[in-house]
């Protein structure tokens, strides 16, 4: 079987939080959460039919958008995909994940395809500060601060913005979504790095 994972171009709001991260804006990564709710049922047979919905059309991107974010890759994932009972698709409308990543840090997902709303939000936690956005403003708290203050987000540079998503990019995208889709088959944690084993790849391949 062949499957293909969604790779899109980052936006000013992701490229903002990659220039924000490293510049020690929260200090060292701790924990991370991302919620993406979205009112999308199945609009053909065809798209009904498929099973992991959300994570093939956004769960495996939103994934790959964190590590590139986050520089940090997924060394483990514990996914859990169901279908609400209203839902048109036939199997995994909802994705909940469980991610692990290098360095120690923790992340928690959820997507859906079903909500009754569509909405967004990714909280980035560190030891010295919290930055939170819903994918149109960027909010900053410095560790101690009694309120979030806005933060401007910037340009994509024109290389960046006509860049097509790179082999890289594309290959850790994938092995986050078989990743996922064994972890919730087998209802066990399942290493990253099997993935690229199993396609006779090497994911030596990082951000820093």
């Amino acid at each position: 079987p062949l499957r293909a994972a969604r790779s899109t171009r980052q936006t000013r709001i992701e490229w903002t939080l990659r220039q924000l991260v490293p510049e020690g804006r929260i200090g060292t990564p701790t924990h991370a959460s991302c919620i993406d709710r979205r009112s999308d049922p199945a609009r053909s047979d065809d798209a009904s039919n498929v099973d992991y919905a959300q994570v093939l059309a956004m769960g495996a991107d939103d994934l790959n958008r964190l590590r590139n974010i986050l520089g940090r890759d997924p060394v483990r994932i514990l996914a859990r995909c169901t279908r609400a009972a209203w839902s048109t698709y036939r199997h995994g409308s909802t994705t909940e994940a469980f991610v692990e990543m290098t360095g120690g840090l923790h992340l928690h997902y959820y997507g859906s395809l079903t909500s009754n709303r569509s909405e967004h939000a990714l909280w980035l936690e560190g030891d010295r500060g919290v930055l939170w956005t819903d994918r149109s403003l960027i909010w900053w708290r410095k560790r101690g601060w009694p309120v979030f203050v806005p933060l401007r987000s910037r340009s994509v540079p024109a290389g960046e913005r006509s860049a097509r998503p790179t082999e890289e990019a594309e290959r850790w995208a994938l092995a986050i979504l078989e990743a996922a889709i064994r972890s919730d088959r087998t209802r066990t944690t399942v290493a990253v790095s099997d993935m690229f084993q199993t396609a006779g790849a090497d994911p030596g391949v990082t951000l820093r």
